[in-house]
């Protein structure tokens, strides 16, 4: 489809008073005339202004003649601006011939008489110096700016705000004299001016600045758009601000935690079960996963979450993976609505997670029937009993995510008080680390012991409202070097439809955010189905991890007293950077088909008659 061109009606002129038949001004013939004609004119004016410094320069009686009579100058001065703002408002000076060429030529005279006479004042080698330097740097600008890829046309709001700061540091710069200040002013000046060129250039050629913002990719992920730079820049300034202002604090219960500011200040008041807000969906989750490679290439996987909700409800599962028996899911898989949950605990229906130390130690148990997802009608009783213990620091979503992912996240949205609004509201707090699980358990009479790399998260807010993510990718691999990683990308349309977060923790413990990550959920299983086989890139630090991903087992649950997510639970192999490791992908999709009545009717009765089930 041809790009859209900018045109006036049929029967309008440029201020809608009639005048000339409309025509497409992205017609390659009409545009590459348009910019024939205004570089023929530039090429005029600059002659006429090299004769005249020319004359300043090299004949010594009109030198010296400006020099006895300055008032000349003010002359000048005087008559440039009066020329340039009757061309800029009033619109039969600027379009009626030959009016416009009249006052261009008198406002050329002007400005050619006004740097005859600043030129004079300096040494002839200095001026032709300037000069030349100056017309290398027009052509060099002028032929990227027709040659380049990179388009330019949408800088016009950074370049004004730039154009502001300078103003503002040439105000500084005359109260306080410094050289060094009037180097980096003259500098600043000459790299926004020269991007200026560039971006005029562009403009006449004909930018992607006509176009509108472009269409979301599948309706749903957005790309960056015209204003994506500029509020890049704004949303940076907010960022840092709002990160090392409150530094030291916390938001508080009510507070807007997130983009900086932590939930939490007291790590000990944060490690364990929160209280829930009064919102029917307020929600506590926390979520571990273990996993190390066995013998003959196979996997061990332990699984184990639980999301508090009010009413005693909470969505919880256990899944364990073992070399020879497969894959073991705990007794309502794929459902995960669980009931009889104490007030403050992470416990139901044979779950229970319990911290111990912060930061530092949690236990984690279950007990009850297990079906092998091989043989499902085959069932088991499980008894587990693990012990994790962190291995490296933990990693705050709020105040350690990479900025520069979270800004990019921002700036490609679309802004509005109603988008703000909706960030604020959906915001979840949420942590994470790396440990060890020291587990043993038995599958009826056969006992297992196992020691497993592992990771951690605990997630709390205000709202969990799983109707407003649309997808997310998440990765959580252990290494063979020692190194562990979570990794991921989320799409929520209400506060961003691509955030890039997760971090690497290195085998001394520290960890380090994710810059970037090139996995695109909508080039990854965007019609319901997660790939099996699968390589993608992200950075931490100063190296590139490279991953490649192999799905051993998979099992599909759904979260949510309506199922509201579809949760794919990958149980992998990966390889990362030519060394192997085991760990688990999570794909989420929007899962719209509710909760099917097959599984309700279990409920226990005096949730059917909350629910109007009864």
């Amino acid at each position: 489809m041809a790009q859209p061109g900018y045109y006036h009606s049929a029967h309008l002129g440029e201020d809608g008073h009639g005048g000339a038949a409309a025509f497409d001004f992205t017609e390659q013939s009409i545009r590459k005339g348009f910019i024939r004609k205004v570089y023929a004119i530039l090429m005029s004016q600059l002659l006429v202004t090299m004769a005249f410094i020319a004359l300043f320069l090299f004949h010594q009686p009109t030198k010296e003649f400006v020099g006895r009579n300055t008032y000349l100058f003010w002359v000048a001065f005087i008559i440039l601006f009066v020329c340039l703002i009757a061309m800029a408002c009033c619109t039969e000076v600027r379009r009626t011939a030959p009016m416009n060429f009249i006052f261009l030529a008198i406002f050329t005279i002007a400005q050619s008489f006004l740097l005859g006479v600043a030129t004079s004042r300096y040494n002839v080698s200095e001026v032709m110096m300037a000069v030349g330097i100056t017309a290398a740097v027009c052509l060099g600008l002028t032929i990227f700016a027709f040659q380049t890829k990179w388009d330019f046309t949408m800088m016009g709001g950074a370049l004004v705000a730039a154009t502001i700061v300078l103003f503002i540091f040439g105000i500084l710069a005359i109260i306080i004299r410094s050289n060094i200040l009037n180097l980096v002013y003259a500098s600043a000046g000459a790299l926004i001016f020269s991007l200026y060129l560039v971006y005029d250039t562009q403009l006449m050629m004909g930018g992607k600045h006509k176009k509108k913002d472009p269409e979301p990719i599948f309706g749903v992920y957005t790309v960056p758009g015209k204003w994506y730079y500029l509020k890049y820049v704004v949303f940076s300034c907010l960022y840092y601000y709002r990160k090392y202002s409150n530094k030291n604090k916390a938001a508080g219960p009510d507070g807007r935690a997130g983009r900086g500011v932590r939930a939490v200040a007291n790590l000990e008041d944060m490690d364990r079960a929160q209280p829930l807000s009064e919102h029917a969906k307020a929600f506590d989750a926390v979520f571990f996963i273990a996993s190390k490679r066995e013998e003959g290439d196979k996997g061990v996987y332990v699984i184990s979450g639980c999301e508090r909700r009010p009413m005693g409800m909470c969505n919880g599962l256990f899944y364990i993976g073992l070399p020879g028996k497969g894959l073991l899911c705990s007794k309502k898989l794929p459902d995960t609505v669980l009931f009889g949950a104490p007030i403050g605990e992470f416990a139901a229906e044979g779950i229970k997670i319990t911290p111990l130390e912060p930061m530092k130690k949690w236990a984690v148990y279950y007990k009850g029937p297990m079906w092998y997802q091989n043989d499902p009608s085959k069932i088991v009783e499980v008894d587990f009993s693990g012990e994790w213990i962190a291995t490296s620091k933990y990693f705050d979503y709020d105040t350690h995510l990479y900025p520069l992912a979270v800004i990019r996240s921002i700036a490609r949205e679309k802004w509005s008080r109603d988008y703000f609004e909706g960030l604020k509201k959906a915001h979840q707090s949420r942590y994470e680390q790396f440990g060890k699980l020291k587990c043993k358990f038995t599958i009826e009479n056969e006992s297992f012991e196992y020691t497993l790399p592992s990771f951690r998260d605990h997630g709390f807010g205000q709202i969990r409202d799983w109707t407003l993510m649309h997808r997310y990718a998440f990765h959580h691999i252990f290494v063979e070097d020692g190194t562990s990683i979570s990794v991921g990308v989320v799409c929520q349309p209400c506060t961003a439809t691509n955030i890039e977060a997760g971090l690497v923790g290195l085998p001394n413990g520290d960890v380090l955010p994710i810059k970037w990550v090139d996995l695109k959920l909508y080039q990854h299983g965007e019609g319901g189905v997660a790939p099996r086989d699968y390589a993608f890139r992200f950075q931490a630090g100063d190296e590139v991890y490279t991953v490649q991903v192999l799905v051993e087992y998979e099992s599909i649950h759904y979260v949510s007293q309506d199922w509201d997510a579809k949760m794919a639970e990958r149980f992998c192999k990966f390889i990362v950077n030519g060394v192997p490791g085991r760990g688990v992908s999570e794909f989420h999709y929007r899962h719209k088909d509710g909760r099917p009545e097959t599984v309700a009717k279990n409920d226990p009765e005096w949730y059917r008659k909350l629910c109007h089930k009864i």
